[in-house]
């Protein structure tokens, strides 16, 4: 099917999701815009609303923008996600509702990971046998992170705060069972932070 408009990709992205209302609920962006769009009425969308129907949908703004490429992701661009598990390959990947992580938690389907804590490190913010949505987006020094050392395979979450004077990154738990310690910028490994956790 060729389309050539922005507004015929944005009707076939709202008639593949169920229709206006589900389009609104996934995206924030009411039916009388949406109507504005598939029209052509706006000549120069703004980045977030194209980010957000794209997302919405499962393709990439290219394709929304231009037309180039393939828009196959929108087959599951609605419902549940599979997320898969770093650190336990083995494990069958954790089933997320997209909306809720596309458009509340703000992180995008490609850049999220499971992860299952199985110690008491955390506690009392995250409990032992906690799932947790890592964002591998966000890769910030400070505050609690998912991350790895240089040479080993476990990995940790741990509360995490660059130091700059001593050139290196202090690392922390949340109980005090646990000794903090010290590891050089360029041995720590930042696979990303946490944007929900929860009991399965």
């Amino acid at each position: 099917m060729q389309m050539e408009t922005l507004g015929e990709r944005v009707q076939f992205i709202q008639k593949k999701l169920g229709g206006s209302s589900a389009l609104q609920q996934l995206t924030g962006i009411s039916p009388s815009q949406q109507s504005r769009l598939i029209r052509d009425e706006i000549k120069s969308p703004g980045l977030t609303q194209i980010s957000a129907i794209a997302d919405a949908a499962g393709v990439t703004i290219d394709w929304l923008a231009t037309g180039k490429g393939d828009p196959s992701g929108i087959q599951n661009a609605s419902g549940y996600v599979a997320i898969p598990f770093i650190g336990f390959e083995v494990k069958a990947p954790f089933l997320f509702d997209r909306n809720y992580l596309v458009n509340v938690l703000g992180v995008p389907v490609e850049k999220a990971v499971m992860y299952h804590e199985t110690s008491d490190c955390m506690e009392p913010s995250i409990h032992r046998d906690s799932y947790i949505v890592i964002n591998t987006m966000n890769k910030q020094p400070n505050g609690m992170a998912l991350i790895r050392v240089k040479d080993e395979e476990q990995l940790f979450l741990r509360y995490i705060q660059l130091n700059p004077a001593k050139g290196c990154v202090e690392v922390r738990s949340g109980s005090d069972k646990y000794l903090p310690f010290e590891v050089e910028v360029d041995d720590l490994e930042i696979i990303g932070t946490p944007a929900w956790f929860g009991a399965r």
